[in-house]
C-alpha cells in the first residue's frame, strides 16, 4: 500500500512525495516527514484524493488501506463524487484521468509484486493444499559474513550488520531492489533490532561476540538513530537484545539474567544466545542451549522445541505472533552433511517445516509484518596462498572449496594441502600441487602425516 501511494503521488504530481539530497536523508524523510498535499501542488485534484493517497502513505501499516480492493473502491467513490459536482465535459475528463490512475495502480501493483525480494510465506498452519514456492532475491553481493538483518519501519528499508572482506563488523542500510548498501559509520557492531521510531540497537564487541552463530563472550549494548548522530552505550555484559514493538522498551539477555524491560529482571539466564520480542510485546522467544523457549512477562518459561544444536540456532516471530520460526542444524542420519530447514513451532509446541533446504546453510534473520522473510545463506570457503622465492606477491594455491595447507617443500615449489570441506569428499585426501603447474596430485587420505623428505 505504501508503494502504491508513492506511485499515485508521482503519477498525479510528477514529483516524489519525500525529498532528500542523499539516500540516508530520503530514508529519514520517509520515517519522519509528512508528504505535501496533492491539492497544494495541483489545483485540479479530484475530491478526496488527498485523503486516499495520505492513507496509503501512513507511517503505521495499521492506518493504511488493508487491501487493494478497499483502495479501488475509494478511488471509484472519489470518481463518482467528482462526476456529480462538475460539468459533463469536465467530469468525463476527470473520469478518464482516474481510470488512468487506476490502471497505473494495477501496473504499480504488478511492479511491486515482481519486486518482492524475500521468500514470501504465510504463518498459517499447514493444509492439504500445496504451499506456493517461495521466491528469493539476493540483497548483498560482497564477500564476507552477514551477522544480522532487520526490516526498518515501513518494511522497504533493511538494516544489517556484516564483515566484508578483511574489515570488522559494521552497520549498513539498503532498500528493496537496490544492489547497493550504505554504511552507517558504526564499526565493531552487530545489529540487534530496529525500533518503530528508527532507533538501532546494536552490540559492540570483538569478532567472536559479534558473529551470527555460536557467539562467545559479552559485549556492550548501544543505540544509534537511523537518521544520524553518534552511538550511545547503554549496558555492558550483554549477549543479545531486541526492541519491544511499538515502544521504547528493550529486552536484554545479559550476564546471569534476562531483563524485560531493561532494569527489570524476569529470569536467570543460563545458556541463552538469542532473544526476540513477540509482536504484541507480551512474550520473549529465546534459544536456550538445545531448546527453543518462550518467557512471558512474569518470567514463566515454556519449552516449545528441544534437542537442537544450539550453536547454530536463530529465530524470529511469525507476522501473526502465534508461531516462532527458527533455523537450526541437526545431523542427517549416516551423512556428513547437515539437514537445514526453516521450521515453525506454535505456542502449543506443534512443529512444521516451512522450507526444507538439505545441504544449504540457511539462517532466519527477521519476518516483516506482511510475512516477508529475511534469511542469510552461508557458504564456507577456505583458501591457501604461498609466497615463495622470487615471487613478487603471494600465489593462490586453492583448489576446491576447502583448501587447507599442510606442508611446504624446502624449495618452496610444492605445497601439500587437504580439501577439508564438501569438495574433498568423504576421504578428505591430501593433495600435492606445484607452483609451476595447474594440475594437482591426490596423495592419500588426510591427516596421516605430512612430512616431505629430501625437499619434496
Amino acid at each position: 500500500m505504501f508503494a502504491l501511494g508513492i506511485v499515485l503521488f508521482e503519477m498525479t504530481t510528477g514529483r516524489k512525495p519525500f525529498g532528500g539530497d542523499s539516500r540516508a536523508s530520503m530514508m529519514a524523510a520517509i520515517l519522519t516527514d509528512e508528504p505535501p498535499l496533492i491539492s497544494s501542488l495541483r489545483a485540479d485534484t479530484p475530491a478526496n484524493l488527498d485523503r486516499i493517497v495520505n492513507k496509503c502513505l501512513a507511517k503505521s501499516p495499521d492506518q493504511r488501506w488493508q487491501s487493494a480492493r478497499d483502495l479501488a473502491a475509494a478511488l471509484q467513490w472519489s470518481t463518482d463524487d467528482t462526476a456529480a459536482h462538475v460539468p459533463v465535459s469536465r467530469a468525463a475528463w476527470r473520469h478518464q484521468g482516474v481510470r488512468r490512475t487506476a490502471a497505473g495502480v494495477a501496473l504499480g501493483l504488478a511492479a511491486v509484486a515482481a519486486a518482492v525480494w524475500i521468500a514470501c510465506t504465510t504463518s498459517r498452519p499447514a493444509s492439504t493444499a500445496p504451499a506456493p514456492s517461495p521466491r528469493f532475491v539476493q540483497l548483498t553481493f560482497r564477500t564476507g559474513t552477514v551477522s544480522a538483518a532487520r526490516f526498518a519501519p515501513g518494511g522497504d528499508t533493511i538494516v544489517y550488520s556484516a564483515a566484508w572482506g578483511m574489515n570488522p563488523y559494521a552497520l549498513f542500510m539498503t532498500r528493496a531492489g537496490s544492489p547497493e548498501s550504505e554504511a552507517l559509520n558504526v564499526r565493531d557492531a552487530k545489529l540487534l533490532g530496529v525500533s518503530t521510531a528508527g532507533d538501532i540497537a546494536f552490540l559492540r564487541g570483538n569478532h567472536a561476540t559479534l558473529k551470527l552463530l555460536a557467539p562467545t563472550g559479552y559485549g556492550t549494548l548501544a543505540r544509534v538513530s537511523m537518521t544520524g548522530g553518534g552511538p550511545r552505550e547503554l549496558l555492558d555484559d550483554v549477549i543479545a537484545a531486541d526492541w519491544n514493538p511499538g515502544s521504547a522498551d528493550v529486552a536484554v539477555v545479559g550476564r546471569g539474567q534476562v531483563d524485560f524491560p531493561l532494569g527489570t529482571r524476569i529470569h536467570g539466564a543460563h545458556a541463552f544466545s538469542a532473544v526476540r520480542v513477540s509482536p504484541d510485546g507480551q512474550r520473549l522467544a529465546l534459544v536456550e542451549g538445545p531448546d527453543i523457549v518462550v518467557l512471558d512477562r512474569a518470567g514463566r518459561k515454556t519449552t516449545l522445541s528441544s534437542g537442537w544444536a544450539s550453536s547454530m540456532a536463530s529465530l524470529a516471530w511469525s507476522a501473526s505472533g502465534n508461531e516462532v520460526w527458527f533455523t537450526v542444524n541437526r545431523p542427517a542420519p549416516n551423512s556428513d552433511l547437515t539437514t537445514w530447514a526453516l521450521r515453525a513451532v506454535s505456542l502449543e509446541g506443534k512443529e512444521r517445516v516451512i522450507l526444507p533446504a538439505r545441504g544449504v546453510a540457511l539462517s532466519i534473520l527477521d519476518v516483516s509484518r506482511d510475512g516477508r522473510v529475511l534469511m542469510v545463506s552461508q557458504y564456507a570457503k577456505m583458501g591457501c596462498t604461498c609466497q615463495g622465492p622470487g615471487d613478487a606477491r603471494p600465489r593462490d594455491f586453492s583448489w576446491l572449496d576447502g583448501t587447507a595447507p599442510e606442508a611446504l617443500s624446502r624449495d618452496g615449489r610444492q605445497v601439500v594441502f587437504a580439501e577439508m570441506l564438501r569438495g574433498g569428499g568423504p576421504g578428505r585426501g591430501d593433495h600435492r600441487r606445484s607452483r609451476e603447474q595447474e594440475r594437482h596430485v591426490r596423495r592419500r587420505s588426510a591427516h596421516r602425516g605430512c612430512g616431505a623428505p629430501r625437499g619434496r
